[in-house]
């Protein structure tokens, strides 16, 4: 009975911290766009969905010591298919992206490597650099062999960073993000690591930015509670921006609607942009 009475508690507990980091980030966006916040059927089911994902993710973040998602099946038929890295959002561990990697991996994927950036005190290019060298090691002897990153906020930073210093390692690789701002967000503020302190809107090291890839994709939402203004998400340069409505920034990383955009991102020619979520 103790049992169950701590574990109800410290689930409420975990629900409540997530409820009130989501609905400070849709404050934060109200205030932005200068609205006033309308408690619509809309939002309640946004934030509840946002609530449940980001507490799931919070619950399994620790296990991330313990567990790697990452996939490497040679043995497939499709594993001649371009190996998928994975790349988390800042203070995630690759945990956070077993989800979309059980999702790509039951639909022919099955090299799929997953890249945690929970460690703090590092820069993009440091991160950049740590990219670089789980690449190498994906390609192995061949190293033309072509890898496709798809990063979640300050993932997908880290994978265009990775694109514009290091592409002649991986020319033919494509770039695909989930809720990136890539003009900073005015949130970054509240961030406890170094470097999320340092992504905040307009902030210049943003500006430098510059990816390489043969193919840039950007999935985002309006509605991603982390990303304010939310216009943050799509990029400057020549890119196929796809929009999820009504999607929270975890939720991204659980949603269908955004794997099939990812999906139909994959399985796009190089020379020919996805047009459709």
């Amino acid at each position: 009975m103790i049992c169950l009475v701590t574990t109800i508690t410290l689930a409420t507990l975990l629900l409540l911290r997530s409820a009130v980091v989501v609905f400070s980030g849709y404050v934060a966006l109200a205030t932005e766009r200068q609205q006033t916040i309308r408690v619509t059927r809309r939002l309640l089911a946004t934030a509840a969905r946002e609530i449940c994902c980001h507490g799931l993710f919070t619950v399994l973040n620790p296990l991330g010591r313990f567990v790697d998602p990452s996939t490497l099946d040679e043995s497939s038929p499709d594993a001649e298919r371009p190996t998928v890295i994975l790349i988390s959002d800042l203070g995630w561990r690759a945990v956070s992206l077993i989800v979309l990697r059980t999702y790509l991996h039951q639909r022919g994927w099955k090299r799929v490597v997953c890249l945690g950036l929970d460690q703090t005190g590092r820069s993009l290019s440091e991160h950049a650099d740590d990219l670089a060298m789980v690449i190498r090691e994906v390609q192995g002897p061949d190293a033309r062999r072509p890898v496709d990153l798809v990063g979640h906020g300050v993932g997908g930073l880290v994978a265009a960073w990775y694109s514009q210093h290091h592409a002649d390692h991986n020319p033919q690789g494509r770039l695909i993000t989930l809720g990136t701002a890539w003009k900073g967000s005015r949130t970054a503020v509240l961030s406890s690591n170094s470097l999320g302190e340092k992504l905040v809107y307009k902030a210049p090291i943003l500006d430098q930015i510059n990816p390489r890839s043969p193919q840039i994709s950007c999935i985002w939402s309006t509605d991603d509670p982390t990303i304010v203004p939310a216009t943050s998400a799509s990029p400057e340069f020549t890119a196929k921006c796809l929009e999820i409505e009504a999607a929270g920034h975890m939720e991204l990383l659980a949603s269908a609607r955004a794997f099939r955009g990812i999906r139909t991102c994959l399985d796009a020619p190089i020379y020919e942009q996805a047009s459709h979520a």
